[in-house]
């Protein structure tokens, strides 16, 4: 088993579940992302922050879409937001920041989540 290049870091106030994502999201932190971030939905909004993460596979794409259509489909409001350049670059040429709900800043994507 390999190292796990990326930390889910989690917190939670009265109003809005937080998590960010910490290093890659590549094909092996993706695996665990997924399940990790849906066994956190409960009815409370959730902002996922990009604002750590400094690499994106297309396997931690897929893993962000099914996030995105996890929430959608339990009805939980879910925003990400805070990309780095690199990450922001390759999420916005695959035409991809409409389709997860992104937004610039994590004030920004909290004020809709409230």
């Amino acid at each position: 088993m390999g190292v796990l290049c990326m930390e889910i870091l989690t917190e939670r106030d009265d109003s809005i579940r937080k998590i960010v994502l910490s290093g890659r999201l590549d094909t092996e932190s993706s695996q665990e992302l997924c399940p990790r971030v849906c066994n956190l939905m409960t009815d409370q909004p959730m902002l996922i922050s990009l604002k750590k993460c400094n690499y994106i596979s297309s396997a931690g794409v897929r893993a962000l879409l099914v996030i995105a259509r996890e929430a959608k489909e339990k009805g939980i409001k879910l925003r990400f937001s805070d990309a780095q350049p690199m990450v922001y670059d390759v999420l916005d040429m695959i035409g991809f920041l409409p389709l997860i709900e992104y937004r610039d800043t994590a004030a920004e994507a909290e004020a809709e989540l409230l």
